[in-house]
């Protein structure tokens, strides 16, 4: 049992301070213009991805999940062909 507690209370400290670190997430509304991060994307291949934008867009917000951070977003056909999701968490924005 003094190991649980231990390992509970070293968690509790753990996101305490990881908690300081983090940013406030920004006030996206609906039809709010944003980029859209290439991070994990699977864009068209030919080019090297070095040569790639980081960023595309900007693209209008559709609807707003702020209890999950989530954000869909009006993407173009060309996209979608591709299989790209419209829904995206706020760090991608």
């Amino acid at each position: 049992m003094d190991a649980h507690d231990s390992i509970i209370e070293s968690q509790v400290i753990q996101k305490y301070y990881a908690d300081q670190q983090r940013s406030k997430e920004p006030e996206l509304k609906v039809n709010s213009l944003v980029y859209l991060s290439t991070w994990n994307l699977s864009l068209p291949k030919g080019r090297p991805s070095k040569l790639l934008p980081k960023f595309i867009g900007p693209y209008p917000i559709v609807e707003v999940h702020s209890d999950t951070s989530n954000y869909k977003l009006s993407l173009p056909t060309e996209l979608a062909k591709h299989g790209i999701y419209n829904k995206f968490h706020v760090s991608l924005l």
